[in-house]
């Protein structure tokens, strides 16, 4: 539709260019009338060019969601070494993850807000049944497997996520509902700007609220979580995942600044 009615505009564009040709002088009347014919193709090709077709808007969804499962399923798999020397700030695996999930969900905006939320809630009730599945049916296969492996960083990860159980399960589907929500909600608000400055924005307000509301809720008060440690790990994720978000937001802009 969109496309025939572009033609339409070309043609009439084309023929009073012709009209001009011929009178070889523009009345203000004419310039006003190129002026709006101007303006409208301009908008439709826009559309054109930042349309996305079913299967991209399907790719796009997938990826957010995969990601937000994965950075879950690997929150307590940790980097067995400090982001910086001397620190003692450590991040895991799922830090990593999310910092792309954030970008990634600001690029779902495109297709408009209620089809983020459909996204936000699908990936809410997947992790959610993934982890308690994890919890009751195929967690203790898998601790057992990394044990028999040797595979001490993976059995230590994989038993650390199933020993906080269901905090961990309440903690994501809070934080993946509530902070999500918060970066769409920014992200929205600041709609007139650049496609990095909606990133910057939303990434900055969800980011921390995401992190310190996961990590509360899932550790706090675990052993394997003292107060000291857990604040590292809360600052480091924080920086991490901005870092991450932004990096990917750069390498992989969006194909609309709007």
């Amino acid at each position: 539709m969109r496309a025939v009615t572009l033609l339409k505009l070309l043609e009439k564009l084309l023929s009073l260019r012709s009209v001009v040709v011929r009178s070889k002088s523009l009345s203000i009347v004419r310039c006003f009338q190129l002026w709006k014919l101007y303006r409208k193709s301009l908008a439709i090709f826009r559309h054109l060019k930042h349309s996305r077709s079913p299967r991209r808007t399907m790719s796009a969804a997938i990826i957010y969601i995969l990601a937000v499962l994965l950075a879950n399923l690997t929150a307590t798999l940790f980097l067995p070494f400090e982001v910086a020397p001397g620190t003692g700030v450590l991040v895991s695996v799922g830090t990593l993850i999310f910092g792309i999930t954030f970008t990634q969900r600001d690029r779902l905006h495109a297709h408009g807000r209620r089809f983020v939320y459909i996204a936000i809630g699908i990936s809410a009730l997947l992790n959610f049944i993934m982890l308690t599945t994890y919890s009751f049916v195929w967690g203790q296969w898998l601790i057992d497997l990394f044990a028999e492996r040797g595979w001490t960083w993976l059995h230590e990860s994989a038993a650390m996520l199933k020993d906080n159980g269901w905090r961990v399960f309440i903690a994501s589907f809070l934080a993946i509902v509530v902070a999500e929500s918060t970066d769409t909600e920014v992200f929205h608000f600041y709609r007139e700007r650049s496609w990095l400055s909606r990133v910057y924005r939303s990434n900055a307000v969800s980011i921390p609220v995401d992190s310190v509301l996961f990590n509360v809720i899932a550790f706090a008060g675990s052993p394997f979580f003292p107060a000291l440690i857990l604040l590292k790990v809360i600052l480091g994720e924080i920086i991490t995942k901005y870092v991450v978000g932004v990096l990917y937001a750069l390498v992989y802009p969006m194909w609309s600044h709007k």
